[in-house]
Parts: structure tokens; sequence; C-alpha cells
């Protein structure tokens, strides 16, 4: 049974947490019925989210210290950090009062929202949540993964670069070094930038991506490339060209690690292609075959050479 699954099982009508203290048991209730009250397939997501995180952790075989993952109700207990953490947000008020989400290296934090939307909100990456004047807004730094529901009321996702607005949909939202990218999965989203001129709002079809730099005005839609995309909801990195210290700056982020490159030729060297991201492992011997280099793991921290 998945971690989620236990979090939602009951036993004669009392949920099944021993130990919990009894004012943490009632609030655990209330926000198990919540989720189990949400449609089904709100709940499928979540519980298929839930079973491959888990499973990606169950096999994982590292040669580092590893911090035990633990799953919890966001708000209800302290979440002790491994390689991946999914913490299911559910104390949205129903007021819609601000709420703020924040995940650390190698932290994931899944959230669902009063409407039945949800984020599932990458490492390193914040999120302000509010509702005001029948607009759902959210402020993202970092990267997050959303699933919106149609209500009625607008649902813009506001960055430095450029502001995504929402029409019921799918997609990928990625702020990092001063360059907005939104992938569109399903549905349909405009994209504007926060650039001097007054350039037009970019539509997105299903299956185009979209780079829009901070200050400037948006590019061209392109294609997804991969079909797996955004490649960390599948324990994949995509790279296009990217330098090996900015892939070693995610690696380092995504896992919690330290990554150092020893031979100076490889700072020279660009990645191109799809990274197994399932452990730091796995992620560090793809480089390695890409760049005709090794590595090893010594004083805390993975070398390159």
């Amino acid at each position: 049974m998945n971690p989620l699954s236990r979090m939602l099982r009951k036993s004669g009508g009392q949920a099944e947490t021993p130990g919990v203290d009894p004012v943490l048991e009632q609030t655990l209730d209330q926000k198990r019925a919540s989720l189990a009250s949400a449609d089904a397939d709100t709940l499928r997501q979540w519980q298929g989210l839930a079973r491959r995180i888990e499973a990606s952790a169950a096999s994982a075989v590292v040669s580092r210290p590893r911090k035990r993952i633990r799953w919890v109700l966001a708000g209800a207990a302290a979440a002790s950090v491994g390689a991946a953490v999914l913490v299911i947000g559910l104390l949205l008020p129903r007021e819609h009062a601000p709420a703020a989400y924040s995940t650390g290296r190698g932290e994931q934090t899944a959230v669902i929202l009063p409407d039945s939307s949800q984020i599932l909100l990458n490492h390193t990456s914040e999120v302000l949540i509010s509702q005001t004047g029948g607009e759902r807004r959210v402020s993202l730094k970092g990267e997050a993964y959303f699933r919106v529901r149609r209500t009625g009321e607008p649902f813009l996702v506001a960055t430095e670069a450029g502001t995504v607005r929402v029409m019921g949909t799918e997609f990928n939202v990625r702020m990092r070094d001063d360059l907005l990218e939104v992938a569109l999965l399903r549905g349909s989203v405009s994209v504007s930038s926060q650039g001097k001129g007054r350039e037009s709002p970019v539509v997105l079809s299903p299956g185009q991506t979209l780079s829009v730099p901070r200050g400037q005005a948006p590019g061209r839609p392109e294609g997804i490339l991969h079909g797996e995309y955004p490649g960390w909801l599948h324990g994949k990195l995509f790279f296009q060209k990217a330098s090996l210290t900015s892939v070693c700056r995610e690696i380092e982020s995504k896992f919690d690690v330290t990554v150092a490159i020893r031979t100076p030729r490889l700072a020279q060297e660009t990645i191109t292609g799809a990274v197994d991201a399932r452990t730091a492992e796995a992620a560090l011997g793809t480089i390695a075959r890409l760049t005709g280099s090794s590595y090893t793991y010594e004083k805390n921290a993975y070398i390159l050479y």
C-alpha cells in the first residue's frame, strides 16, 4: 500500500495514525475526508503520483548516507527531507487566504487547491497562492507543474519574466536563471512578458513550449521534443546544449548533494539529451557516459574527472 493510500485508509471510521496527538488526529481525519471527497480523477492522479515517487525512492541504490523519506500532510508535521519528499497540501482555507509553499534541495511538494486544481512544486521553488476579486493567482519562483480545473474564474501564474493566463489545462512553468519556460500539455494558455514593450500575449497549443528571457519579448513557440516532458515527473532531466556546470547545479539542487568538476576541460562541455535522474548516481553515470569522463564519491561530494 503506498503512503497516500495509507493516509486515506480508515478502520471503524477512524484513520490509522497510532501515537498521534488527539487534536492532530482530528485535523488529519478532516484532511483525509477532504481528499477522499475530491473527484475520482483527481484522487487517481495523486495516488499514481505517490506510487511513482515511492517506487523511485525504493529502487534507489546509493553509496552515500540517505535521509529517511517521510510522507506528511502540509502543516501537520515537519518533513525530514530526502532524495524526494511529497507533501500533500490541503490547508489552504476555504476563504482563500494567501498561502505560501516552498521546497528546498531534494524536495518536491504537491498542493491540492480547494477547487481541486493541483500544483506539483519541484525542488528549490516557491509559490504564493491567493484569490481576490474572482481571480485565482499563483506567484512562482522556480518550477512547478499545474493541473488547473475550469471554474469560470481566471487562473494566473505570475513570474519575474512574464505571466501565464490559464483556461483549464495541464502545463509546466520553469523560472530559473532569468529565463521563463512554459510548456503546454493539454488545454490552452497565453503567455505575456514583463518587458518594456506592449507585446501581444502568445497563445500556446498543446505540445508547444515557449521561452521568455527576463525583460524581453517572448520567443516563438516550439514543439516539445520529449514524450515524457516534463522529465522531472518521470525520473529524467532534459537538456539542450546546457553547460556541464549548469547541469551539475541542477543535480545538486534535485538530490541535495555536492558535485565538483575536477578536470578543467569538462567545464567546457555541453549536454544535449535525456539524463536518467532516478538517483544522483544514475544522473552522474549518464553524464559521465555523455562526456567520456568518470566520477567518484569522496569527502561527501561527487567528483567528475
